[in-house]
Order: C-alpha cells, then sequence, then structure tokens
C-alpha cells in the first residue's frame, strides 16, 4: 500500500495544528494585556510582537484611519530596513496595500485581500461592531506564502485586536472623563469654599467699614471679659456715636457719609491694640472692648480718638467739613455679674448712658460712666 496520501495528510494536519496553536497562543498573550498600562502606539506595537512571534511572518503593520479618513502607520515591525530609503518605500506600500484593504472593506468583501504575485501580502481591516478602526498588513518576500490557514488565524487576530482596541479607548476615554470630573468638582469645591469663608466673613463682618459687627463682637468680648473676671483683670469698653451724622447725609449724600464712617473706622484700627475689639455696632455707633484696661486708660484711649476724629477734614463740592463724636466709657466693677453676659449687658447699658450723657451736654465730650452715674 502506498503510505504517501497518508504522510501528506499527517503533515497537512499537523501544519493545520501548529498553525492553531501559534493562533491559541497569540490569542492567549493578547488577553493578558493591561490595556491600562499602555497607551494605544505601545498596545499595537506589543499585539504585533505577539503575531509575528506566534505565527512566523516578517514583516506587519498597523494603519488607523484619523478623523480625515488619511492613513497612518502606528506600529510595525519588519519593515524599517536599515536605509531609510528602503523604510520609506516599504511603509508606502504598505499603505497602498492598507488602501486597498478598506476599499474592499468599504464594497462589502468579506475576508481578506491576499496578494500572493511577486510578493506575498495579506490584508484585513481591524473591527469593532461594524466600525473600521484600521487595517492590518503583513507582507512576506516569497510568493504564495499566505494561505487560507493565515486569513483564519488573522481574521481571530484582527477581530480581538478590534475589540482591545475599543476596551482602551473606551477605557482612556472613562479615565479622562473621570479625571476631568474630578477636576471640576475639585474646582466647585474650593469655590464652595472659598465662598463658605465669604459668607462666613461677611456674617461677622461690616461690609462698609470692614469693621466686625455685633454677631462678631458679643462671643468674642464675653470670652475676653470672662478671663478678666477669673483672673481680676481690668477691662472696659467704649463706645462713640458721630455727632449730627444725619445732617451729614441729608446735606452731602450717603455716599459722602459712608466715606465718613470709613475714615472713622480706619482711625480706631489705628488706635487700637492687637488685643482690643472694635465693632460698629449699626449706624454711626461704634464700640470697642478694652481687655487688661482700666476706666482712666479707657477715657483716655476715648479722648485720643475724639481729637483725631475732631481734626478729619472732609470736603464736598469744594467745601470742607469736619465732623465730632460723644463717648461713653464704662469699666469692669466688683458689682458687676460675674456671669458673662449679664456683665457684658450691664457695661454696655453703662457706656451707651455716659455716651447719650455726652450728647446731652454739648457732644464732642467723653464721660466716663463712674463720674455720670449719679446724675442721670
Amino acid at each position: 500500500m502506498d503510505n504517501k496520501p497518508f504522510v501528506e495528510a499527517f503533515q497537512d494536519v499537523n501544519t493545520r495544528l501548529i498553525d492553531l496553536v501559534g493562533t491559541l497562543s497569540a490569542l492567549r498573550e493578547l488577553s493578558g494585556f493591561e490595556v491600562t498600562d499602555h497607551d494605544e502606539e505601545r498596545l499595537l506595537q506589543g499585539a504585533l510582537q505577539v503575531v509575528a512571534d506566534n505565527l512566523e511572518l516578517d514583516s506587519v503593520g498597523i494603519f488607523l484611519q484619523d478623523e480625515a479618513e488619511r492613513f497612518e502607520l502606528v506600529a510595525c515591525l519588519g519593515c524599517d530596513a536599515a536605509e531609510k530609503e528602503n523604510a520609506d518605500a516599504a511603509q508606502a506600500w504598505m499603505k497602498q496595500q492598507a488602501r486597498r484593504t478598506t476599499e474592499q472593506f468599504a464594497q462589502g468583501i468579506k475576508g481578506a485581500l491576499i496578494d500572493n504575485d511577486e510578493v506575498s501580502y495579506i490584508g484585513l481591516p481591524i473591527q469593532a461592531s461594524q466600525q473600521l478602526l484600521g487595517v492590518f498588513v503583513a507582507c512576506h518576500p516569497h510568493s504564495g506564502f499566505f494561505t487560507v490557514e493565515h486569513e483564519r488565524s488573522l481574521i481571530i487576530f484582527c477581530n480581538f485586536l478590534g475589540q482591545l482596541l475599543i476596551k482602551n479607548r473606551l477605557l482612556h476615554d472613562m479615565e479622562k472623563m473621570v479625571t476631568e470630573r474630578t477636576q471640576q468638582l475639585q474646582e466647585a469645591l474650593e469655590e464652595a469654599e472659598h465662598l463658605k469663608e465669604r459668607y462666613a466673613t461677611l456674617s461677622v463682618i461690616d461690609e462698609l467699614t470692614e469693621l466686625h459687627n455685633r454677631r462678631f463682637f458679643f462671643p468674642e468680648t464675653q470670652s475676653a471679659l470672662a478671663r478678666a473676671i477669673r483672673y481680676d483683670e481690668p477691662f472696659c469698653l467704649l463706645v462713640l456715636d458721630a455727632d449730627n451724622f444725619k445732617s451729614v447725609n441729608d446735606r452731602f449724600g450717603h455716599g459722602v457719609g459712608d466715606n465718613v464712617l470709613r475714615a472713622i473706622a480706619e482711625l480706631l484700627r489705628e488706635e487700637a491694640r492687637e488685643a482690643d475689639i472694635i465693632a460698629r455696632f449699626g449706624g454711626e455707633e461704634f464700640v470697642l472692648a478694652l481687655p487688661e484696661t482700666d476706666e482712666d486708660g479707657g477715657k483716655v484711649l476715648a479722648e485720643r480718638i475724639r481729637l483725631r476724629i475732631a481734626g478729619l477734614e472732609f470736603r464736598f463740592a469744594e467745601k470742607d467739613f469736619g465732623i465730632t463724636v460723644s463717648a461713653g466709657v464704662a469699666a469692669l466693677q466688683a458689682t458687676h455679674s460675674r456671669e458673662t453676659r449679664h456683665a457684658l449687658e450691664e457695661l454696655l447699658h453703662q457706656a451707651d448712658s455716659a455716651m447719650y450723657y455726652s450728647k446731652g451736654h454739648g457732644r464732642n465730650q467723653v464721660n466716663r460712666y463712674s463720674d455720670i452715674a449719679c446724675k442721670i
């Protein structure tokens, strides 16, 4: 019996088995790719290395289409000859074959474009969900090299590669979107924090004079007063009010009146110590809490402030004018409540009474509550 047909059949099956093993090995290696660790060019270059090693291909390349449908060679193996002219010629030839493959794909022709004339060539579309992503090109210097088995193996490879590309792009798009959203969220959080700080500041700052307001004054002053009571230290309050301020607004307008209040506020900041608490109580009334200051010290400061304010000059419509203030001083005494809230209310009432006494007795003066208490 002639064993030749059996030998040929065995050799054919053996060849097919080897090709199948090579294809499976290539797919197994591709499935192990961590797409998040590769940019697209590195991913495709690694895929080409896998198929070249497992299917014993010499020259392979992958072309991707840009938005203008131009072919760009993004990965290649074996087509970069030592001389640049040869490399350019090889790449130009592969690009031409890639274009032919794309035209065939556009015509609805399935499978590979195989040309086994002078140089063996095979081209396959890389697609996913009927979307053409690019073209895989392989060539061999010997005619008749590529077979149906090559076509089958490479179709599986290109389909797998198409899915790999889509997955890679989706992951990178998602990562980009997450980065952008994270940046937007961070900016929103920073803006919210800024607004929070701004609102918190506005809640305790008088917008016109940039001094603290009543909301800030009471808790801060109670805290300072509590220390004074606990350690038996001197403490006094100074209340001052601009004289005849309504006439300033009536004669020159509220804009000029605002400038006057800002000038008084700036002067108070200059005269106050770091530990002193200054607040605009509303309208043209200001309050200073003076830790470690007795009634005499409070009156000295109040007189200095009164004189400086009386020396301020303002001008409107070529007319000069000035402003004066009336002030009252009250100091912490043993007779005051030991409960800070009540003690503060008493001090405010006494300093306010002394200030109104100053207004009622000629304005532009300072009075201590202890001096006028028996008169009111």
